[in-house]
């Protein structure tokens, strides 16, 4: 099916971008426009695909990369969060 065969495209372009860019300050938009289509479809369609929201896929990633850096027993928590792409220590705490 041409539509089906659209639809993954799109969320792969969509995982690509994030999978690229989740340690930074990226929303819907941002995502979607990777994918060339509509915010609000791109949120529906992401579900639809995967069973999660984008917001959940992009703290998975983040969260297992931070999970990877605080493996070391140096790490700082505050730095992990923050180079793990959470925008402060409350929202890194909050995910894990």
């Amino acid at each position: 099916n041409p539509f089906d065969q659209q639809s993954s495209r799109n969320v792969g372009r969509m995982c690509d971008f994030i999978a690229e860019n989740f340690l930074y300050d990226i929303d819907c938009v941002n995502i979607a426009a990777a994918a060339d289509i509509h915010p609000k479809y791109a949120m529906s369609l992401f579900k639809k695909s995967t069973g999660m929201t984008l917001n959940e896929y992009v703290n998975l990633l983040r969260l297992s990369y931070a999970q990877a850096l605080l493996m070391h027993q140096d790490a700082n928590v505050l730095r992990v969060a923050m180079d793990s792409g959470f925008g402060s220590l409350s929202a890194f705490n909050k995910s894990f």
